[in-house]
């Protein structure tokens, strides 16, 4: 229940290119977690594959000379339990071209503090991107990141087939999270829902929230901190449900 197949431990200057971190013949028991970037400044992991039982990708910052800048590109991280896990005191995971996320059990990409109990900062998913949660991840994205009040994260990709949500904004205090220009589809639940009033979401006018089981916005919280402007259709509940007090801008 615990080791990686390669641990990178204050990485530099970097380029990983065609290593793969996946049990023999696909048999996904025999590797717990993937790619552990403990600290890294300047790195490019791409044509990747991992399928793990656990994180199939972490990363986390460890002082000041590493903890920014990660470039995936080209690779996939699929049927682990969490695909990519940035695990808290890191900024600029870049998410690019060519990026499978697709049926990980828990999440595709999780921001949490569960590797380093600091702030995160950037998170920028490309339109090249893709989040396929096949109706057995429980959430694309899950921002749960309670100390991290420089948090950004930027999403323009394809995501569908989540379970309960595909952006499930937890815990995000005063950051910021963007929806544009994707398309998110297919949810048995809601499209994107928010559980933290001070965390400013938006959905850009270029974005599609369509046929999702329950709501395309669900807003649990008293929030002022939402705007939407997106194509939003033939969702179950409905476009935006927010509670008794709640004002959408």
């Amino acid at each position: 229940t615990s080791g990686y197949a390669m641990h990178f431990r204050r990485f530099s200057d970097t380029f990983i290119d065609k290593v793969i971190a996946e049990g023999m013949d696909l048999q996904k028991f025999n590797l717990y977690h993937g790619y552990f970037f403990d600290g890294c400044h300047e790195v490019w992991l791409t044509h990747f594959q991992s399928y793990c039982q656990g994180n199939g990708i972490s990363v986390c910052g460890r002082d000041g000379q590493s903890n920014v800048d990660l470039y995936l590109s080209n690779g996939y991280a699929n049927f682990c339990n969490n695909g990519i896990v940035i695990g808290g005191g890191f900024g600029g995971l870049f998410i690019g071209n060519g990026v499978e996320l697709l049926g990980n059990a828990n999440t595709g990409l999780t921001v949490d503090q569960s590797l380093n109990n600091q702030g995160n900062r950037e998170v920028i998913i490309s339109s090249g991107c893709c989040f396929d949660g096949i109706l057995s991840t429980i959430y694309d994205v899950l921002i749960n990141a309670p100390q991290s009040p420089s948090l950004q994260i930027m999403i323009n990709s394809f995501m569908g087939s989540a379970k309960e949500a595909s952006i499930y904004v937890k815990s995000a205090p005063n950051g910021h999270v963007t929806f544009s220009g994707g398309k998110m589809m297919n949810g048995i639940k809601d499209g994107i829902r928010i559980d933290d009033p001070s965390t400013v979401v938006v959905v850009g006018n270029n974005s599609t929230i369509a046929s999702n089981g329950a709501w395309a916005v669900n807003a649990t919280v008293d929030t002022r901190n939402v705007y939407c402007d997106a194509v939003m259709h033939s969702n179950g509940g409905g476009i935006i449900k927010t509670s008794k007090k709640s004002r959408l801008d």
